[in-house]
């Protein structure tokens, strides 16, 4: 998540989406101002932080970050990957 000018990587564990009826989650609360970007992956796409955030830095556009994101996770775990790699970008405007 890049919150004005500081990006926090929040983790979050249990099961995936529609495996359970009602899935339970931890509840996280946090205030995001304009501009401000949230990137959620699954666990499929491992990646090197430092890169996520230079790229969230640029406010790309998020159709095409979220493709990029994607792809350079499926390049970097090469054919030795079978899990799904999944990409949801958002960012407030106003």
């Amino acid at each position: 998540m890049k919150c004005g000018n500081r990006f926090v990587t929040i983790g979050c564990k249990g099961l995936p989406i529609g495996v359970k009826d009602e899935p339970v989650y931890d509840r996280r609360t946090f205030t995001i101002g304009s501009r401000d970007m949230i990137v959620m992956t699954s666990d499929g796409a491992e990646l090197n932080e430092k890169w996520l955030y230079r790229e969230m830095d640029k406010q790309p556009d998020l159709k095409e970050f979220s493709k990029e994101v994607a792809n350079t996770a499926r390049f970097y775990a090469g054919d030795e990957k079978s899990d799904d790699i999944s990409v949801i970008a958002m960012r407030l405007s106003r």
